[in-house]
């Protein structure tokens, strides 16, 4: 029995085994093992743009000494997840209204500087508004002015800007004057710039469709006098058309309107590493020569001290000297002033307050003092250079519209007056 029992021992012992055998390598012997992989399913959605107008011929009628205005709606829809620019130009350099009959010279002109009211813009002049109170000069092609700019996605199927063209007539011939208008929509890049060639460089197709101020080339950008084109100021996002003059400079032909910022070497006319606040808009306090004062008027731009224009550099106890800084973009800077300075070379190409107030469009912008008041904006404009005159002045231009001019002239540095920059050669 010890035997049997024995053998039986041995025998479920080896069953035991084999068993335990066939259950450890049952999962290679009958493989059933995974693999996987993934693939990307990707949706692209193109962008749709979609321009109308209510109406592609705006019948304007009047008799003389009076004004008239009519309105178009530009309907824009758009998917772009970047938003859209909304531009607007005249068709040729032509910005009259020219009589259908073309033996009669008589015009009615869009070439006035700033804003106009109905009541303020002269006889036989037309521009157009987007508040049916202030008027604007039509841009010639090639600097067409932004109606509208955003830069996230619509939230409705499309959004209208109502334009609104008047004209102010005076003694003129009768019949119908006619000029054609051109309205442009792009969308925008990713950073809020168009990314289709807007019509800025109408004969440089490549060149960036939206250019800032910062990284701009003068002359190759604008080869030509009086050649134009439209820039951003990339620290604000403000636009500004820049000419080059007679001189051979390319000059911004409007105020600068930077306001509320901290600046910095890397955007703008300072050295490398410093930074510069200029402070929110105040009309008080003009009187200060070493605290930073900045004024921000819609209809005229910014109003700056000399401190201010320096970027902290021209304070009350220098009495001499060329600010070597300011708070031009970068690539840019303030316009030398006195004997000898930029002010006055420009003038020797553009001698007269008419000459003044065309290419170089400098306006009556006034200045700000101490009362806390714009002064002067009806008749003068003070524009700052770099240049100290003394302890308690600094250079500048100063037009009136009496005639006179001051190419060489120069206020005291506590003062609010507009800056016009100039790019760096």
């Amino acid at each position: 029995m010890k035997n049997l029992h024995k053998s039986v021992g041995i025998f479920s012992l080896s069953m035991f085994a084999a068993a335990t055998a066939a259950y450890i390598y049952s999962p290679v012997i009958g493989s059933h093992a995974d693999t996987s992989a993934t693939a990307d399913i990707t949706l692209n959605v193109g962008e749709v743009l979609n321009l109308t107008l209510d109406t592609n011929s705006l019948d304007l009628s009047t008799t003389i000494n009076s004004f008239v205005s009519g309105t178009i709606n530009a309907t824009a829809s758009t998917n772009s997840q970047y938003g859209y620019t909304l531009t607007l130009e005249d068709v040729d350099s032509n910005t009259n209204l020219v009589h259908t009959n073309e033996n009669i010279d008589a015009t009615v002109a869009s070439n006035f500087s700033g804003s106009k009211t109905s009541s303020e813009m002269e006889d036989n002049t037309w521009g157009f508004s987007l508040n049916t109170t202030d008027f604007y000069k039509v841009p010639v092609n090639g600097s067409p002015v932004a109606l509208k700019r955003t830069n996230v996605p619509m939230a409705t199927e499309s959004e209208t800007t109502a334009v609104t063209f008047g004209a102010k007539v005076g003694n003129l011939t009768s019949g119908t004057y006619t000029d054609k208008i051109l309205f442009t929509l792009y969308t925008n890049g990713q950073n809020g710039r168009p990314n289709v060639d807007p019509p800025v460089y109408p004969s440089r197709p490549g060149e960036d469709p939206t250019p800032t101020m910062q990284g701009f080339s003068c002359d190759t950008a604008l080869p030509n006098t009086h050649d134009a084109v439209v820039l951003m100021d990339s620290r604000d996002g403000n636009e500004y058309t820049i000419k080059k003059l007679a001189d051979g400079n390319c000059w911004m032909t409007e105020n600068l309107r930077l306001i509320d910022k901290t600046i910095s070497g890397a955007d703008s006319n300072l050295p490398a590493g410093e930074v510069f606040t200029i402070p929110k808009s105040k009309i008080t306090g003009f009187e200060s020569y070493n605290i930073a004062l900045a004024y921000l008027d819609e209809t005229y731009g910014g109003y700056y001290n000399f401190y201010t224009a320096t970027g902290g550099w021209g304070t009350g106890g220098l009495n001499e000297g060329t600010a070597p800084q300011d708070i031009c973009p970068k690539g840019w800077r303030l316009p030398t002033g006195g004997e000898g300075g930029e002010f006055e070379t420009l003038y020797g190409y553009y001698n007269s307050l008419e000459l003044l107030q065309g290419e170089p469009n400098f306006v009556f912008s006034g200045f700000i003092k101490s009362d806390g008041k714009i002064s002067e904006a009806e008749f003068a404009g003070y524009f700052r250079s770099s240049v100290i005159q003394s302890y308690w002045r600094a250079h500048n231009l100063i037009i009136n519209n009496n005639g006179s001019i001051g190419a060489t002239s120069f206020t005291y540095k506590t003062g609010g007056e507009a800056i016009r920059c100039l790019a760096k050669k």
